[in-house]
């Protein structure tokens, strides 16, 4: 990308986060940040590094995600795949804190706070995350569509939020992505809280966001995209079947 090109760019979004920013102050919070999924997405290619341009494959975490990646990866002309996320929630816990979370691949990722909270058995933990396996497969199989997992080794790879998903979500999404030994791990999303966000860049991930926050909360949906749902199974489907018809050699069936 052009230095000149890509400052200016930089500098427009920047404007325009501020404006946003001032605007919430000033309204309290009745306007959403966002015109919608697609519209943060085409802000957040604005922002992304030059590594991100070096063999990219982007990844979004569905459904919402896919929303936001589409534009990063038409950007980006890279193939669109997914990494899926399933959470671990007992009667009591909340989307907004799980008690664990587990993707392909990674470790089980758990909440010391929640099971606490929660009271929770020793036992419990791993007897949820195995029955929640063969939900994490059907997903990967629907998002993939017989589509073989792009080889990440040696790529940058980008994953993409609606920053919807909460903090060990997105922790068991990076695990599961460098699993599969990328040259380079950037996360990308609209919001991100500071405290994944601290551990993420002290594992060497990249993070892209357009705001932060101190904690998660609930009620981010209608903060960042106002009325806008979050898109379905099979309107996330049709933006994957779109991508990797841009980009048909990077895919192999099964």
């Amino acid at each position: 990308m052009n230095d000149s090109m890509d400052t200016a760019r930089r500098g427009t979004f920047n404007l325009r986060r501020r404006m946003a920013r001032q605007l919430v102050e000033v309204v309290g919070h009745r306007a959403p940040l966002f015109g919608g999924r697609a519209d943060a997405g085409l802000q957040l290619r604005l922002m992304l590094p030059k590594q991100a341009y070096l063999r990219p494959v982007v990844l979004a975490i569905p459904p919402g995600g896919v929303v936001v990646a589409e534009p990063i990866a038409d950007q980006l002309n890279a193939p669109l795949d997914v990494v899926v996320v399933e959470l671990l929630q007992l009667p009591g816990s909340t989307v907004t804190n799980p008690m664990g979370a587990i993707a392909p691949g990674a470790s089980r990722l758990l909440d010391p706070e929640a099971l606490r909270d929660l009271s929770v058995q020793p036992w419990a933990p791993a007897f949820l995350a195995e029955s929640e396996q063969d939900d994490l497969a059907r997903l990967d199989g629907i998002y993939r569509n017989g589509r073989v997992a792009l080889d990440l080794a040696g790529r940058s790879a980008i994953v993409v939020d609606d920053g919807l998903t909460p903090s060990l979500g997105l922790l068991a999404a990076m695990d599961s992505v460098r699993c599969a030994t990328p040259a380079r791990v950037i996360l990308a999303a609209p919001l991100i809280a500071d405290p994944v966000r601290r551990t993420l860049l002290e594992a060497g991930i990249e993070v892209v966001r357009l705001a932060g926050d101190d904690k998660e909360r609930a009620g981010l949906g209608a903060f960042l995209y106002g009325e806008e749902q979050a898109p379905s199974e099979r309107e996330a489907l049709s933006i994957l079947k779109r991508a990797a018809r841009r980009v048909p050699g990077a895919w192999q069936r099964r």
